[in-house]
């Protein structure tokens, strides 16, 4: 059935997103933060877009110079850029790519 599916699907990628946030809380340094940062915001993205977000607008941003210049995506709750890659030194770099 499609909720036996969704529940499958929900189960495999919390447990990846349990893995994706546990080197964040023993990361020191803003350096290794960020890097974890990365992969945490793009599975953040991709589940948001399969469970929707109910009434409030969400953001998907991107840095095009974050992650050694791989780029990465953040989520906002704004659409005004606030880069959390670079904070002050680069508060506004990056676009919104899509709407949630």
């Amino acid at each position: 059935s499609k909720e036996v599916e969704v529940q499958r699907y929900w189960e495999n990628r919390q447990q990846h997103l349990l893995h994706l946030i546990k080197p964040m809380g023993g990361a020191i340094g803003l350096d290794s933060r960020r890097d974890a940062f990365v992969e945490l915001s793009k599975e953040m993205a991709m589940l948001l877009a399969a469970f929707k977000t109910g009434q409030r607008t969400l953001y998907v941003e991107h840095c095009p110079m974050a992650n050694s210049d791989q780029g990465a995506f953040w989520i906002s709750t704004e659409p005004e850029i606030r880069n959390p890659y670079y904070g002050q030194a680069m508060m506004s770099c990056g676009e919104v790519v899509t709407e949630l």
